[in-house]
C-alpha cells in the first residue's frame, strides 16, 4: 500500500478550495473510494468526504457557486 499520497494537481486544488471554505471549528475527512485508489496509487476523480461541524449542503451550494 503507498503511504505517500498524491491527490493530483487537479484534485489538490479543490480540497484546497474546499478547505479554505471552511469554518475553524470545521474538519474535513476525504474516504471512500477516492482514498482506497490513492492508497494503491491509482487515478481517481471522484472525491467523496465527510464534513463536522459544518452545514455540508450549504458548503457543497458554496463550492458549486463559486466554481
Amino acid at each position: 500500500m503507498n503511504t505517500n499520497f498524491n491527490f493530483g494537481m487537479f484534485n489538490e486544488t479543490i480540497l484546497n478550495e474546499i478547505k479554505d471554505m471552511l469554518n475553524p471549528k470545521a474538519a474535513l475527512y476525504v474516504v471512500g473510494g477516492y482514498m482506497r485508489d490513492i492508497c494503491f496509487g491509482k487515478e481517481s476523480f471522484d472525491i467523496d468526504f465527510i464534513v463536522q461541524n459544518q452545514n455540508a449542503i450549504e458548503l457543497a451550494r458554496e463550492f458549486a457557486e463559486k466554481t
